[in-house]
């Protein structure tokens, strides 16, 4: 892990921000602080890595997320609480965090947290141009086009297809054609997997 990882910290209360700065100038990383999600989009850093506090009630790691991905951008994040249940974390945990810590966090706490962030980042990275792309591919299809695709993900036939849009097989095997050709798909199992990418990124229904 490099020396200069920059650790950007959202957090409202003084006292905790001061530890939590404290504690990563000790692990020999730079801290950058903030005192909300606000602030923190205001400057919209091009990198690092986002230590933010959740709320009680949840909602401050999905609010921020979406805020970067409205943007454009993402960042690892990794949440913190003064407590939490389970459920707190598995939520943060569903809403995006890579990893949930609870006050006091130990030096050895954080400094396997963000290890074990910056190794999934790469893959969360990874599939995020995988979303991008698949999106740019789908756009490129016609309203039918991208029926038939997302009923190919579905696992339907080219009968239950044509049933279901009130359009010949013939035309459906037209359709799946013309779709194949413009997502660069070299077989059905792989426009399925675009379709899939393109569904997880919330570009087809």
């Amino acid at each position: 892990m490099q020396n200069k990882q920059v650790i950007h910290i959202l957090e409202d209360d003084d006292l905790h921000r001061a530890r939590l700065s404290s504690l990563v100038y000790g692990l020999g990383w730079h801290a950058e602080i903030y005192s909300d999600t606000s602030e923190f989009l205001r400057i919209l850093p091009s990198g690092g890595l986002v230590l933010v506090r959740e709320n009680p009630e949840g909602g401050a790691i999905e609010e921020l997320l979406a805020a970067l991905k409205s943007r454009g951008s993402w960042m690892p994040v990794i949440a913190f609480a003064g407590s939490a249940n389970a459920t707190t974390i598995v939520q943060a945990v569903f809403d995006g965090a890579l990893d949930f810590l609870v006050l006091p966090i130990s030096a050895p706490e954080l400094l396997s947290a963000v290890g074990r962030a910056l190794d999934r980042a790469g893959d969360v990275f990874a599939m995020r141009q995988r979303h991008a792309l698949a999106t740019a591919q789908v756009a490129a299809l016609t309203p039918r086009e991208s029926e038939v695709l997302a009923a190919l993900v579905d696992g339907k036939t080219n009968k239950d297809i044509g049933q279901d849009l009130g359009i010949s097989v013939r035309t459906v095997e037209i359709h799946r054609m013309n779709m194949l050709g413009k997502l660069g798909a070299k077989s059905s199992a792989d426009a399925v997997r675009i379709g899939y990418d393109a569904i997880n990124a919330g570009h087809l229904a």
